[in-house]
């Protein structure tokens, strides 16, 4: 089986999943940079995030406004 991905990168998420995501990362130290920049394949994109975590079979960052948003999403 196949595995297909929906990008939605930058797409803000829904403030019930915001919370849900912040009680799921609590108070995590910055995403590791390297990882965000091989995701994201931006460096000034990656730097634009304070925190990322993986759920639900999407990866989702936190920017520097407090806004989740996922970035990525497979299916």
């Amino acid at each position: 089986m196949a595995t297909t991905t929906k990008s939605k990168r930058g797409k803000a998420v829904s403030k019930d999943m915001s919370d849900v995501l912040d009680r799921l990362t609590g108070q995590i130290p910055r995403a590791r940079e390297k990882e965000a920049q091989a995701l994201l394949g931006d460096k000034d994109i990656a730097q634009a995030y304070v925190k990322c975590t993986w759920w639900g079979g999407c990866y989702y960052c936190k920017d520097k406004t407090g806004t989740w948003r996922a970035i990525e999403c497979y299916a």
